[in-house]
């Protein structure tokens, strides 16, 4: 390939892959449910449980669990996945374990289908950092003390459903994480 060819194909070969690189995703508010003749969640409830989600989903880019037990209740500990429970004492122990079930589920893809033996299987990193804009629905529960959120892929709703719905609780004045994605 002469000089001139490569000039003016190069710049167009580094903006397709850099459009298709991974990026951390955007987050954006979507529906706000809440029982009916309760009282709708206030915008800082809602923009407190987007930043706590945010600092999660930051963790999983990272592949650093080590911020996570401040946001985990000591009373109640956490489900990291829709039946894994985990004690506070538990967490604070997986959250030093690099080779341990959160490190593979959430970071590692390859690793992840080696353990499973699924080659369908894909790690919670790379369905968010591929996923592009996750639209975040709020279902606050009676009593405005526990909320779930529903995360949309919006650039892969195909994949949305291989997140869990994560739960936030109120202790203490405090949002908790009680379930991750």
């Amino acid at each position: 390939m002469n000089k001139a060819c490569f000039a003016i194909f190069l710049p167009f070969c580094l903006a397709s892959c850099m459009s298709r690189a991974p990026r951390f995703p955007e987050i954006e508010s979507g529906r706000v449910i809440y029982s009916e003749g309760g009282t709708r969640p206030s915008q800082a409830t809602t923009d407190e449980l987007l930043r706590l989600l945010r600092e999660l989903l930051l963790m999983v880019d990272q592949k650093d669990w080590s911020r996570l037990t401040q946001y985990v209740s000591k009373r109640k500990g956490i489900y990291v996945d829709l039946k894994g429970y985990r004690t506070f004492q538990q967490v604070s122990a997986d959250v030093l374990d690099r080779n341990g079930y959160l490190y593979l589920f959430y970071h590692d893809t390859q690793a992840l289908r080696k353990e499973t033996g699924d080659k369908g299987q894909i790690a919670v990193r790379d369905l968010i950092l591929n996923g592009g804009t996750i639209r975040v629905d709020f279902f606050m529960e009676e009593g405005a003390t526990e909320c779930e959120l529903k995360l949309n892929l919006v650039d892969d709703p195909k994949n949305s459903y291989r997140l869990n719905q994560p739960v936030f609780i109120l202790e203490d004045g405090k949002w908790k994480v009680y379930r991750l994605f």
